[in-house]
Parts: C-alpha cells; sequence; structure tokens
C-alpha cells in the first residue's frame, strides 16, 4: 500500500517560485556560486551554494517585502 504524503499551505515555500524568477545563478570556474539579483539590488558569492542560497533569500525577502519587485512577480 502507497502512503501519500499530505503538506500544509507554507507561505516560505511558494515564495520560492518568486524568488528563483528574480535572480540569476552562475557557478564559476573557481568553485563560487554566484547569485545576483535581476534587478541589480545586491549580489552574493560563496564557495558553499547552501550559504549563498540562504544570504540571497534574505536580501530577496527584505527588498520583495518592501516591493520592490513588483515588475517581476506583481504584489507579494
Amino acid at each position: 500500500m502507497t502512503r501519500i504524503q499530505t503538506y500544509k499551505y507554507d507561505p516560505e515555500v511558494s515564495r520560492t517560485g518568486d524568488f528563483l524568477k528574480c535572480i540569476d545563478t552562475r557557478l564559476g570556474e573557481d568553485g563560487m556560486t554566484y547569485i545576483n539579483c535581476k534587478l541589480g539590488l545586491w549580489s552574493v558569492e560563496s564557495k558553499n551554494p547552501i550559504i549563498t542560497l540562504r544570504e540571497a533569500y534574505h536580501y530577496w525577502e527584505q527588498y520583495a517585502d518592501d516591493g520592490e519587485y513588483h515588475s517581476i512577480i506583481g504584489d507579494v
């Protein structure tokens, strides 16, 4: 018998798609992960991709809450 996992609505997960629409990512030949805001408001880089992603999300969230990404994702 297959068990079906159900999930509650999580607003943080639903914002992930919006976050991804607002960034450009690149893995450099030097092993660095680069994440840039498409609007040029911020950028982060690190050898650890998880740290880079967390920092990028932190910056994005602050600007998104202020409405800076309206042109890309509408009202948040």
